[in-house]
């Protein structure tokens, strides 16, 4: 190809790549408007750590003490934001937004740099339009965050496996330092990677020093990012850790694998009322477990955690609507194996099956079933996918050129309709599946009297206060949350007794949370320290029932 053809295709592939940039982000703008109504439990957890940051205060709990459990990166993004814009709630919307169109971008390079022009195209208009990816952008979970970040790292990791790859260190090391910051799990990326790039190195009979510097580099950038979560550990434990959920969720997950159901296993009280739930005290469950934590202990738990997470991995993460049904694994097989593999490729592929398969293995482990654990799953299928749909593209034109002896336009229409027909229909499953996801769906319109209620009782008692109620409630209404115990009615009015809050709050879908809260929206607190100050709802919604609580001695 001459210089000026060669240039010719480089400024299509631009225009392609801003037009679709230009479309995620208005599909998602579009999405904020008409479904951004409240922010999701998690959001609305580091909205409030952001504006904690912004008031002066230390990265704290809702006890007031240092959190030992949630990460840094998502709030200190959304305090930098709040500080321009002075409204938490938006900034959390506008950061998601943002990283959220960024995803095209590592995602169309990667797919170019690993297979052809056309795939990349395909993974840029699935991006841009798959309708979960669409609905993350808008939310407040760091998921959204960590795809970006994640592909971002992976990309250049790509680029370090090529010889003469320049500073592509830097940039992996920044990105991988950053996904760490967001979600610890990521910790494993960059040993990963750097031993790929040495072993490729060694394959390709690269320069050694080049690769060494590069591998050296790349871990201590790495590091240097991480090293402020790591310094916060040490200071605040007095102990070298990486991170404080693990214990948490290990904890949490021998308690479901002795038989107790996930709420029980995660905010129950024993009779002396303390706390053997671990989400009703996190930084003491951070540092430490009743539960063995030896290497064949937690082997032995993985096991069996794993044997029980299988079938949900088929029967709900595999099959469901929301990630783009069977088609989109059946694509990405289909990407995998329509062509051969040189051993370029077979490393390149090698790097993206050793996430992908972390991401499984962390699955395969996870104390609780929740859908969103999945999402990182979905840019690796989507990879794959685009691949997949340009073989089938392929196999279309030429069957139809041989079939018809005709290699014109007609083929070439007809390679396209049989290649759109999955990528259609992987849209159209996830559009009718999104509804179905609780996390995302959490925020939609139908959800406003929570926020109406919270901004309510934000009125009625101006200034910090403490509310059993859910995080999204505690946002708006500018208190700290306190968190509803696992328990029969007496015992769980003992330990509110115990904690002695300022309101009680009963919120729809109460029956997650404990058996009691439905009798106590039907029938009232028996208690008579609760008095009912507020009560609102829809059918639809469900009904919320404020409770203030008086501080005078339980007798």
């Amino acid at each position: 190809m001459n210089v000026h053809a060669l240039q010719v295709v480089k400024n299509r592939s631009w225009k392609f790549l801003c037009l679709m940039v230009l479309l995620a982000f208005g599909l998602r703008l579009y999405f904020l408007v008409t479904h951004g109504a409240v922010i999701e439990n998690e959001g609305a957890g580091y909205a409030q750590q952001a504006e904690e940051l912004l008031s002066g205060r230390k990265f704290g709990n809702a006890e007031g003490g240092p959190d030992l459990v949630d990460t840094w990166f998502y709030p200190f993004l959304i305090a930098a934001t709040t500080a321009l814009i002075k409204n938490s709630e938006i900034a959390t919307r506008l950061v998601a937004l943002v990283v959220g169109t960024c995803l095209v971008f590592p995602m169309y390079f990667l797919t170019l740099r690993m297979y052809d022009r056309a795939a990349a195209g395909v993974v840029a208009a699935l991006v841009a339009a798959h309708p979960l990816l669409v609905a993350l952008s808008v939310a407040g979970y760091t998921e959204g965050l960590h795809l970006t970040l994640m592909m971002g790292g992976i990309y250049w990791v790509a680029r370090m496996l090529e010889p003469d790859s320049g500073r592509c260190w830097l940039f992996a090391g920044i990105l991988f330092g950053c996904a760490y910051l967001n979600r610890p799990e990521a910790l494993v990326f960059p040993f990963f990677a750097a031993l790929l790039v040495v072993i490729v190195a060694f394959s390709f009979k690269y320069n050694w020093r080049s690769a060494t510097v590069s591998v050296a580099g790349f871990l201590v950038v790495f590091f240097l990012v991480a090293s402020p979560y790591l310094i916060f550990f040490w200071k605040q434990t007095g102990t070298f850790r990486f991170e404080g959920k693990n214990l948490v969720n290990y904890t949490i997950g021998e308690r479901i694998l002795s038989g107790m159901n996930y709420a029980q296993a995660s905010r129950g009280i024993d009779e002396n009322l303390e706390p053997v739930g671990p989400l009703l005290d996190q930084n003491r469950f951070a540092t430490h477990s009743p539960y063995p934590t030896d290497i064949r202990s937690v082997a032995r738990y993985f096991f069996r955690m794993a044997g029980i997470r299988k079938f949900w991995l088929y029967y709900d993460v595999v099959t469901t609507f929301a990630l783009g049904s069977l088609v989109l694994w059946f694509l990405a097989g289909l990407g995998l194996v329509g062509m051969a593999w040189d051993r370029q490729r077979l490393f390149q592929e090698f790097l993206l099956f050793g996430i992908f398969g972390y991401q499984l293995i962390i699955l395969l482990a996870a104390h609780a079933n929740f859908l969103r654990y999945s999402f990182p799953l979905l840019p690796f299928l989507v990879v794959w996918a685009s691949k997949g749909i340009t073989n089938l593209y392929s196999w279309a034109k030429n069957s139809a050129a041989a079939i018809l002896q005709d290699h014109g336009t007609r083929a070439i229409r007809i390679g396209c309709a049989i290649a759109m027909i999955p990528l259609v229909f992987v849209i159209a499953c996830s559009a009718i599946g999104l509804p179905e996801v609780g996390e995302l769906e959490s925020g939609w319109p139908r959800h406003l009297p929570v926020k109406q209620a919270g901004l309510w009782l934000r009125v009625f008692q101006p200034g910090p206060k403490n509310i059993f109620s859910s995080t999204v409630m505690a946002y708006y209404a500018d208190a700290y949350q306190l968190i509803f115990p696992y328990a029969e009615s007496e015992l769980s009015l003992r330990y509110i007794h115990k904690m002695n809050p300022d309101f009680i709050v009963i919120e729809p879908y109460s029956e997650a949370l404990a058996p009691y809260l439905v009798t106590w929206a039907k029938q009232g607190i028996p208690d008579s320290q609760a008095k009912l100050i507020y009560e609102e709802g829809t059918p639809q919604s469900g009904k919320i029932q404020i409770y203030s609580w008086s501080h005078r001695r339980n007798p």
